[in-house]
């Protein structure tokens, strides 16, 4: 709902907001206090943090923000953490994230709790916060407010280095097709195959804890039911990469 909603105050340089953000990082921290106090929830929040100045200049190449500081969400961010007690956490989490969807100072957010990743089956709330300076009005911005699961946190730890490995795969193809001219289609069901395995894991968790209810009935997910394909797949299609990497490193170099 509204997630690429931009920041209300336009500059033309990141560095504004990156200070801006360091000088509003305490008003983040009262606000998940509040947050706390209010809903009376086991949740842990991490000391609200400020986007360093070259990863906000990265961030201005990605598509979704083509140069423009002002759509950049997330120079002030914070994470709540929902304590794993099992089953008994998921009304916990269900309390947070009902609270936050109706929000009037959320201005927008990503409810991956309801509908999670496809591709990965990864489970998360983020909000878009409003956040000001209470003696200064003209201090505001938008500040991320990410909310997990810390079952779903190991889960998504478990699945760092596979994460890592598609990334790598990825880079491997597009430098395959930049210098040779070819696609490798190995690398693409070998991706596939990761993706699969991350997918796995998360619905595996999320169905141990009992999240799975949280998901909308019209959101068209459904978990993986052979539990064992995905490794096979992965498995299969890593040892398909590597011929075809040899074929194509013996063929470039011109050897038999």
């Amino acid at each position: 709902k509204n997630w690429r909603i931009h920041q209300p105050i336009v500059a033309s340089e990141t560095g504004f907001y990156v200070n801006l953000a360091e000088e509003l990082r305490p008003e983040l921290d009262a606000y998940a206090a509040f947050i706390q106090d209010r809903l009376g929830v086991e949740i842990k929040f991490s000391a609200a943090c400020v986007k360093e100045q070259d990863s906000a200049n990265r961030k201005l190449l990605d598509t979704t923000i083509v140069g423009f500081p002002d759509r950049i969400g997330d120079y002030l961010r914070i994470t709540g953490t929902i304590k794993n007690a099992g089953h008994e956490s998921v009304g916990e989490l269900d309390a947070v994230i009902s609270y936050l969807r109706g929000a009037p100072e959320i201005l927008g957010y990503k409810d991956q709790f309801s509908h999670p990743d496809k591709e990965s089956g990864f489970r998360s709330f983020k909000g878009r916060v409003l956040i000001e300076d209470p003696h200064d009005p003209q201090k505001r911005m938008l500040a991320e407010m990410l909310i997990e699961h810390e079952g779903m946190k190991k889960a998504n730890a478990c699945t760092k280095s596979l994460r890592d490995m598609d990334r790598a795969l990825q880079q491997m193809d597009s430098g395959f097709k930049t210098l040779f001219g070819i696609a490798t289609s190995s690398v693409t069901q070998a991706r596939a195959g990761i993706n699969q395995a991350r997918k796995l894991i998360h619905d595996t968790v999320a169905s141990d804890i009992g999240l799975n209810h949280l998901i909308s009935d019209d959101s068209g997910y459904h978990s993986l039911l052979n539990k064992e394909e995905p490794i096979k797949t992965m498995h299969g299609s890593m040892h398909g990469v590597r011929r075809q990497v040899k074929k194509v490193l013996e063929n470039a170099l011109g050897r038999s």
